[in-house]
């Protein structure tokens, strides 16, 4: 990852390898099989396979994002979390979300619930409905 980093593939920004690695047992088995036999090989085809396995979920991410005209037309192109896209998702099927649905739902703490859908209200993504000390809401802003 660092070397693609200093290659100017800053991966960071559009996934984790983290999450291809679940299987730890297979993770392991790849590091113990570079560090005995001193062959990196095998080490390399998990580590690139994983890399095609996020990259390719990444695309169906944004294929199914871009395919949304009415975002498209209104937005364009913009920057969204894993989570802000899976809160969309949401929205598209429930209409709203609060706080605490985000915070469920992404498995955050307030703080970050807070900074993501501040962050999606300055996009103009999503409309707050709602002051504070009342319950407030979360709606799609197309």
């Amino acid at each position: 990852m660092l070397i693609l980093t200093k290659m100017g593939f800053d991966t960071k920004k559009f996934f984790a390898l983290k999450e291809y690695c679940k299987d730890r047992q297979a993770y392991y088995s790849a590091l113990a099989d570079a560090d005995e036999k001193r062959e990196l090989t095998g080490w390399l085809e998990y580590f690139l396979f994983g890399i095609a396995v996020e990259i390719s979920r990444v695309e169906n991410i944004v294929k199914k994002l871009s395919s949304d005209s009415s975002m498209k037309e209104k937005f364009g192109q913009i920057g969204l979390s894993r989570r802000q896209i899976k809160a969309v998702g949401y929205l598209k099927e429930k209409g709203k979300i609060t706080n605490k649905e985000y915070q469920e739902l992404c498995d955050v703490s307030q703080p970050t619930a807070n900074r993501d859908l501040k962050d999606m209200v300055d996009k103009n993504v999503l409309k707050q409905k709602g002051k504070k000390g009342q319950q407030i809401i979360y709606v799609l802003n197309f």
